[in-house]
């Protein structure tokens, strides 16, 4: 967090109020550059289908739910019906974590099968149900799946270079230094980001297909669930789930968008 701060110190010292398009003041040096992309970088976890199980019983699944509660049954939608076993994420052993789900072992994520006609909402986290896990002590392994899905583990893998999209996730002091700065011809994704990652992942930045959502108010994003042939989940086209998590709340959001 401090190194943060001085390196938004260091922006706003290189930023100096702001400028004008056409103006050398538009013409980043490299240090400005550098500081930028210090500041947007980000770790993530990436969680990559393929390959056999591990047997390991800390291995994450999409497609299925492979750990529950002892007394536990699937969850059911508003209508009464047992919802679809989308994913079983163990956060014990990663990586990196996003701070909002520290103190977490295992997430259970759960979609209604009527999602496909409500993901025009803002919110469609009313049609997930996401059971979080503060400890592995009591659950006990399932084969919850729905035959809609095929079930695969997942490969965690580390990245630190997750950067936001041009529409989403750029805090706005940034952004509006990048827009003067594109006005002069400069090209954010040429010169600022040097990678997305439109997969599966903990943590890092939403990778999104059309322009960015923000829940804001404490609720931090976390996780990207996206299209993948392997599990049969195709997203209407080739699009993405996103999860924000407010941990005072215990509450979770969700964000569809899709090309």
């Amino acid at each position: 967090m401090d190194a943060l701060k001085k390196c938004f110190a260091g922006l706003a010292a290189l930023f100096g109020g702001g400028g004008h398009a056409g103006t050398e003041r538009d013409r980043p040096e490299k240090a400005e550059i550098e500081a930028i992309r210090a500041a947007l970088r980000r770790k993530a976890v990436l969680l990559e289908t393929g390959g056999e199980s591990t047997s390991d019983p800390l291995e994450s699944w999409i497609g299925g739910v492979r750990w529950r509660g002892g007394d536990e049954s699937a969850p059911r939608d508003a209508a009464g019906r047992e919802m679809i076993p989308l994913a079983s994420i163990f956060l014990e052993g990663l990586a990196c974590v996003p701070p909002a789900l520290r103190g977490l072992k295992h997430l259970a994520v759960f979609m209604a099968a009527d999602i496909w006609d409500h993901l025009g909402e803002s919110d469609v986290g009313p049609w997930f149900v996401i059971r979080a896990y503060g400890s592995l002590e009591g659950l006990v392994p399932c084969d919850w799946r729905s035959g809609l899905l095929t079930p695969c583990p997942l490969r965690p893998r580390l990245v630190e270079d997750d950067y936001p999209d041009w529409d989403g996730g750029i805090p706005e002091d940034i952004e509006a230094r990048l827009h003067s700065l594109e006005e002069a011809g400069f090209d954010y994704y040429e010169a600022v980001c040097e990678a997305t990652y439109e997969r599966h992942k903990i943590g890092g930045y939403p990778s999104f297909c059309q322009s960015g959502r923000d829940f804001g108010d404490g609720y931090a994003f976390v996780m990207q669930i996206v299209s993948d042939s392997k599990v049969g989940l195709n997203i209407v086209d080739g699009g993405h789930f996103y999860f924000y998590y407010h941990p005072q709340k215990k509450d979770w959001k969700a964000f569809c968008d899709f090309y």
